[in-house]
């Protein structure tokens, strides 16, 4: 087991019934669905931007009209989720 601070999880990404977790390091398997780490995670840190990906505001890089770029990931943001990540950036 290694201990990660959220402060440094960059995005969770779906895989299967398992997720990625990312930091700017490095990528780690865990054994939980995206699901179950959503309802675990900080809702003013992350958010779910698309049906597989959450991602932590704080490592935002920069957006466009379709994508939002974490730490030079390309992240596809669903339509559903874009308002909300907007509202979300507009409050920091």
């Amino acid at each position: 087991m290694i201990k990660i601070p959220a402060i440094e999880v960059s995005h969770f990404e779906a895989y299967d019934n398992y997720c990625f977790l990312h930091t700017t390091d490095n990528k780690y398997l865990i054994t939980h669905t995206l699901k179950s780490v959503e309802e675990k995670l900080p809702q003013h840190h992350f958010l779910r931007v698309h049906r597989s990906h959450i991602i932590n505001i704080k490592h935002i890089d920069f957006l466009d009209e379709s994508n939002v770029y974490v730490n030079s990931h390309k992240i596809s943001v669903g339509k559903s989720h874009r308002e909300e990540l907007l509202k979300m950036i507009n409050l920091l």
